[in-house]
């Protein structure tokens, strides 16, 4: 697997499986769904043609709509967030946003909270973030505007 410096390598999970009808025999045949989540160091083309040559199965391809993207780290607003936040690391984001449908808008996915806390039973937002997310958009806003492209 070729990595994203960000985001590493693709992820593949085996979410369902489908085959046979009995404990005690060998199924004829086996139907299972892999989520593969790319990153920008593959097309989702090249991947799905990996896929093929790798395995003497039909393959169908559900959902490709969601194509991963990157924004350069010396982009004007990668580096007015950085100005921002200078003790915030740059990392890749696993998880899914509207950007996915700006793919050649130079963009950095940023908010109040904890990834951590997101889809459990502990997900909120605490005040004092929501406080944080102001300071901080405001000042990326300041440090994008005041800077030369």
């Amino acid at each position: 697997d070729r990595e994203d410096p960000h985001l590493g390598a693709p992820t593949k999970t085996v979410t369902t499986i489908e085959g046979g009808s009995a404990h005690n025999m060998v199924p004829e045949h086996c139907v299972f769904t892999v989520d593969l989540r790319t990153t920008p160091a593959y097309a989702h083309d090249e991947i799905v043609e990996e896929v093929r040559a790798a395995v003497d199965a039909e393959v169908e391809v559900y959902s490709d709509r969601l194509v991963p993207c990157a924004t350069p780290e010396d982009a004007r607003i990668v580096r007015a967030a950085q100005t921002a936040r200078p003790d915030a690391d740059i990392f890749g984001s696993p998880t899914s946003s509207d950007w996915v449908f700006l793919h050649d808008v130079p963009a950095v996915k940023m908010g109040p909270g904890r990834s951590a806390r997101s889809h459990t039973a502990e997900e909120r937002i605490d005040a004092a973030e929501v406080r944080e997310a102001v300071e901080t958009y405001r000042d990326l806003i300041q440090a994008y505007f005041s800077a030369t492209s």
